[in-house]
């Protein structure tokens, strides 16, 4: 080891501090120090999934010398990253560290070879929110510099979703690490200890409940844990802990749909009657033409999960959804009812998965309710009443245009597509079927 590595100071400039309330994760560290053995690793998940927060304390507990550049406005050209690479490298290795090292306009592979052997054989570069590079010569740069990796350099990219560089050919090679929300969210153990920083007393059933209520989401889980710190009946609060808790609603709306474009917020907010979609399914709810795409994309995101054992179909994010609905409810409940008669409709005619829709509520003595049951065949519908077996035929569907409801008038954007969509007869209130998003439980909750 020369001199340079021998004197590194304590700390990488730029890297996010951490809170008293942050929980090391000895099981991420040792997925990120595997990943190193790799030329690139990409972190990607939603906002508050703690990406950065992960990254920054494995590399401040890391052995290797590592700078960190976050990417703001300023920072997206291949010229101002590679100025902020080198001014973190100054400040992390020393001036004298790039002595004799003619240092170039842009990045160059042999360049940080070269640095890589000063700081003793081993660099890490961390570039964080790189979710916002949209500079095609940037990105074109990166891609130069991994087409034939630097010799003892491992490039960390932090970002919300996949970067669009060369991946497929990185996998191809085996010199692409990848770390996703499904590795960051929070096991058991570490929620445990999360809580216990908040000074928040649960037990296991408890725990797993919320657990299973976030997904193991940080931010959910530290929003919890501020709502429970000061509850006397902790337990009680966490039975009313879900997306529609305004602590919860208002920071996944900010900080992880509120950036996506309105499009995506309407399709998202739309589907949210069903906790399975499909391209299908989705455009019958939204109108949109591109919603095959757009659940793709939604789940490279990570925003939905794949089902991999039934190819086009995606599972909501079960805390996602709960506060997409509670806001759709809230929003236009004349709206919800009409996508659950769309929905309801879809499946009837798809006759397939109805009970990932809706469950029917428990009716009131008198009035009527809508059992599903499934045969062998496709699901059917009874009609039967409360107080007896009686049954009757269901009511006509009449295959008509839709009245434009308010949400259309207020909403002009939504595509023509909606009015031709067909509409079940509107029943009194008294004998209108009540319905409740059904959401995924513990054991089938995404991870």
């Amino acid at each position: 080891m020369n001199d340079v590595a021998r004197t590194l100071p304590i700390g990488v400039p730029g890297v996010l501090p951490r809170s008293e309330t942050f929980v090391p994760r000895d099981r991420v560290n040792r997925l990120l120090t595997q990943a190193s053995t790799r030329p690139l690793t990409i972190v990607t998940g939603p906002g508050g999934v703690g990406k950065s927060l992960a990254v920054a304390d494995w590399v401040d507990r890391g052995p290797a010398a590592a700078i960190w550049v976050s990417l703001i406005e300023s920072v997206r050209t291949p010229e101002a990253i590679w100025a902020k690479c080198m001014d973190a490298l100054r400040a992390r290795l020393g001036i004298e560290a790039l002595d004799g090292i003619t240092v170039p306009q842009l990045m160059e592979a042999s360049t940080l070879e070269a640095i890589a052997h000063r700081a003793g054989g081993r660099l890490v570069v961390v570039l964080d929110n790189f979710g916002r590079m949209d500079d095609a010569a940037g990105l074109a740069a990166i891609d130069t510099v991994l087409r034939d990796p630097p010799r003892g350099v491992h490039l960390v990219l932090i970002s919300r979703h996949d970067p669009a560089l060369s991946l497929h050919r990185l996998r191809l090679r085996g010199q692409l690490a990848e770390v996703r929300f499904s590795d960051l969210a929070f096991t058991l153990d570490e929620a445990r200890a999360l809580l216990k920083r908040w000074d928040v007393v649960l037990s296991d059933a408890a725990v797993g409940r919320l657990l299973a209520a976030t997904g193991g989401w940080a931010a959910a889980l530290h929003l919890a844990a501020l709502s429970l710190r000061d509850a006397d009946d902790p337990e009680r609060v966490l039975d009313r802990f879900d997306g529609g808790n305004l602590l919860v609603s208002d920071y996944l709306w900010d900080e992880v749909l509120g950036i996506l474009p309105p499009d995506v917020n309407d399709l998202l907010m739309r589907t949210s009657v069903s906790s399975h979609l499909c391209g299908s399914l989705a455009r019958a709810l939204s109108g949109n033409p591109d919603a095959d795409a757009i659940l793709r994309r939604l789940a490279r995101d990570e925003l939905l999960v794949e089902d991999h054992e039934r190819p086009g179909w995606f599972t909501s994010h079960s805390l996602l959804q709960r506060m997409l609905h509670s806001r759709l409810v809230g929003a236009d409940a004349d709206l919800e009812t009409e996508l659950q008669r769309v929905a309801v409709h879809w499946f009837e005619r798809h006759g397939d998965g109805l009970e990932a829709l809706t469950t029917p509520s428990r009716p009131a003595t008198g009035t009527s309710s809508a059992r599903w049951r499934r045969g062998p065949g496709r699901p059917s519908c009874s009609w039967a009443t409360a107080q007896g077996s009686q049954r009757s035929s269901p009511p006509s569907r009449r295959h008509q245009p839709m009245t434009t409801p308010r949400w259309r008038r207020r909403s002009p954007s939504v595509p023509t597509s909606w009015a031709t969509l067909p509409e079940w007869p509107r029943w009194p209130s008294s004998r209108r079927p009540s319905w409740r998003p059904c959401l995924p439980d513990a054991a089938t909750s995404p991870r």
